[in-house]
């Protein structure tokens, strides 16, 4: 029987880049947060505890909580001093847990089940201490790279700046989504020290004390590279919109949904098309849409919140 789970979601972040009064992962991709995103993600590992880690803009995030997620636990981050400092706060929320924790970025929204299971899958079957979620990016720069040994084993993670040329030629990056055996992860979290340029408690730093006190560390491999980079601004905002709408686009069509100009129709997050719907071009949809079988939307309308009957006809400029 697989050893309990929990899950750790940072969200404590300024996000100083979007130029907003609004918290970074309250910005919504596909009319929905990118935090219940991430949450969906977590939540299909069905762990024991869900603990979410906040900071500035805290209080907006845990009323957002309370009408999405009311059984997730917060945990304040009361000084921004680093992504170890930051999981190293949820100890008391995970007092007497044993069991595997995964580590997830609140400001990921493209994350997937598809993704997280393979990655729980891997490390409990493994046995090991740590596993790092890696993937290919065509551009690495400013990312930390994976380096391995001759029999193709883990050796560490070096940070772009501390790279060297060769390095740097490597594609191979740190998403920052890890799985650590509890308790274990907070004692490695009491060993890291703030003894860099940043003064900051910086989570990776675990990865090299797990060796150092002989435990194994693992890595699962995605391919999926694009859709685990953070969203920090919102030029990245648009980029995370972007391939969400493409994947649902595509999805669609391949359950039996035609689209006359896929890219100009914007899905939500939970719209339902069912099979021989037909889209016709600039279409909108808003939260809590459903379309019935055969029913067919012509073009340049919006909808939200409503049901189109099976072989309906909505005929352009609709709202």
């Amino acid at each position: 029987m697989p050893a309990p789970v929990a899950v750790i979601v940072l969200a404590a972040g300024k996000g100083t880049r979007m130029k907003s009064s609004l918290p970074k992962v309250l910005h919504p991709v596909a009319g929905q947060p990118m935090l219940h995103h991430v949450l969906a993600a977590a939540e299909s590992l069905n762990p024991e505890k869900l603990v979410v880690v906040v900071g500035h803009g805290g209080e907006g995030i845990e009323a957002a909580l309370k009408t999405s997620h009311p059984h997730a636990t917060t945990a304040w981050q009361k000084e921004q001093l680093g992504t170890g400092h930051a999981v190293l706060q949820t100890k008391p929320a995970l007092n007497n847990f044993n069991g595997h924790v995964m580590i997830l970025c609140a400001d990921v929204p493209l994350v997937s089940a598809d993704l997280l299971h393979p990655m729980a899958e891997h490390h409990q079957r493994s046995g090991a201490a740590v596993t790092v979620l890696t993937t290919h990016v065509p551009d690495p720069t400013g990312l930390g790279r994976i380096l391995r040994a001759d029999d193709g084993s883990f050796a560490a993670i070096v940070e772009h700046k501390d790279a060297t040329e060769g390095q740097r030629a490597i594609t191979e990056i740190n998403t920052g989504i890890y799985m650590v055996r509890a308790p274990l992860v907070f004692d490695l979290l009491a060993q890291v020290t703030n003894k860099n340029a940043s003064g900051e408690y910086y989570l990776p730093d675990i990865i090299a004390l797990a060796l150092k006190n002989g435990h194994s560390v693992e890595t699962h491999t995605c391919a999926e590279g694009m859709a685990l980079l953070g969203v920090n601004s919102r030029q990245q905002l648009a980029e995370a919109e972007a391939i969400y709408q493409n994947r649902r686009r595509a999805a669609a069509m391949a359950d039996g949904v035609t689209m006359a100009s896929p890219e100009s129709v914007f899905l939500s997050y939970d719209t339902k098309l069912a099979q021989d719907v037909t889209l016709g071009p600039n279409l909108h949809f808003g939260p809590g849409v459903s379309v019935a079988t055969g029913a067919v939307l012509e073009g340049n309308s919006v909808f939200s919140h409503c049901h189109i009957d099976e072989g309906a006809v909505v005929h352009p400029f609709s709202h």
